[in-house]
């Protein structure tokens, strides 16, 4: 089946307003496109940095329980470890045979239980019905070797987030600038491109009425189909008038 037919081209459309609008309807996908990626990319670097600042308070806070001895916190501790400038910090210390020893005012809901010998175990959850970011780790209890001890920090993910669309909008406002830079590039090159036409519209300016071939002007490859169709009509015109010049000379005689 034959392909789809282009829109002819109507009188007063522009060769380079069309390129354009051609180049400028992929070049905005790509930004929606390298949008959506950079977006999904800052929140995977968000996370992994926050992930490793939350690792860092547990252990912090296991060292505090193994210093002091104890495994309660003094008021100045607890409120240090939930203070958080755009969200809110959890912090949970659990004996595995006493019970909660010390926690924040809201619970934080329990994950995979980590071993004693193994690594750190993060999770999401929601703490009041607002989305969190738990660790859990696993040490021997101060006061009794024989007893283990959860220590749990968590906090909410507004600032994740907030750090995420700082990085997508710093990206967006350098992706448009790149875009209208390209754009104006693109618009000079395309006018670059048509001067080539220039020498094949100054020598159908000086000789048209003369009728001679265009053929011999330097031309890009993509346009001397053009004039060779340019040089086929004027030999075909040329015959005409020779033809007529012929017949009038004829009659004449006659």
């Amino acid at each position: 089946m034959p392909g789809p037919r282009a829109r002819p081209a109507r009188a007063g459309d522009s060769l380079r307003r069309r390129l354009l609008l051609f180049l400028l309807v992929p070049v905005s996908i790509t930004v929606v496109l390298v949008s959506v990626l950079v977006y999904a990319v800052a929140s995977r670097y968000s996370d992994r940095v926050y992930d490793e600042g939350l690792l860092e308070d547990a252990y912090g806070l296991a060292k505090v329980l193994k210093a002091t001895d104890s495994d309660a916190l003094s008021p100045q501790a607890a409120f240090l470890l939930e203070y958080n400038k755009l969200g809110h910090n959890y912090y949970s210390v659990r004996s595995l045979r006493r019970g909660v020893l010390s926690a924040s005012h809201e619970a934080i809901p329990p994950g995979p239980a980590p071993r004693l010998d193994g690594d750190a175990q993060f999770y999401d959850t929601a703490i009041g019905g607002v989305r969190s970011r738990a660790v859990a780790l696993a040490v021997p209890a101060p006061a009794d070797p024989s007893d283990t001890l959860v220590v749990t920090l968590a906090e909410t993910v507004q600032d994740r987030q907030l750090r995420a669309q700082q990085i997508l909008l710093m990206s967006i406002l350098l992706q448009l600038v790149l875009t209208a830079v390209l754009l104006a590039l693109m618009w000079s090159g395309v006018s670059r491109g048509l001067r080539a036409l220039d020498p094949l519209i100054g020598r159908l300016a000086r000789h048209g009425q003369e009728l001679v071939p265009v053929g011999d002007v330097p031309v890009p490859a993509e346009i001397r189909p053009l004039s060779a169709t340019i040089d086929a009509l004027l030999e075909r015109i040329r015959r005409l008038f020779v033809s007529q010049e012929h017949f009038i000379a004829d009659a004449a005689h006659q």
